[in-house]
């Protein structure tokens, strides 16, 4: 039997405030977020990728990306007015793994980019199984 290489190709223009949030929902299927979560998460994420090229130790970059400081920042940039609706949908990413022990991001999560990459180049392969 012959295999043929399918390959389907297609490009998404984000901006660099949006590349986390295109990555998560294109991902979206495999972490079942919702749209909510996806705002919220993204932005932890945008952060983190700021922070990496001041912070290098990865246990100090987590531990101040869930710093009071930092988090009242992310809810303020992904528009979450109420205390409590922030703590829901916190609770809500540890529920479904975007955090792992300790409130860390789970690495899954994780772009692989940097502040100044150009492109982030996602491959999906869906192996199609006969019954």
């Amino acid at each position: 039997m012959t295999q043929v290489s399918n390959t389907n190709k297609a490009k998404i223009d984000c901006t660099r405030d949006n590349v986390c949030e295109n990555w998560l929902r294109l991902t979206k299927e495999l972490h079942g977020l919702s749209e909510a979560e996806i705002m919220l998460a993204s932005k932890f994420l945008n952060k983190r990728i700021e922070l990496k090229e001041k912070i290098l130790d990865e246990d100090l970059l987590e531990e101040y990306l869930q710093s009071t400081k930092v988090r009242m920042g992310i809810k303020e940039a992904a528009n979450v007015k109420n205390m409590g609706l922030f703590q829901n949908m916190m609770s809500a990413l540890r529920r479904k793994g975007f955090f792992t022990e300790g409130d860390r991001i789970n690495k899954v999560f994780i772009p692989n980019i940097s502040s100044e990459s150009k492109f982030l180049k996602v491959e999906f392969i869906l192996k199609i199984n006969d019954e």
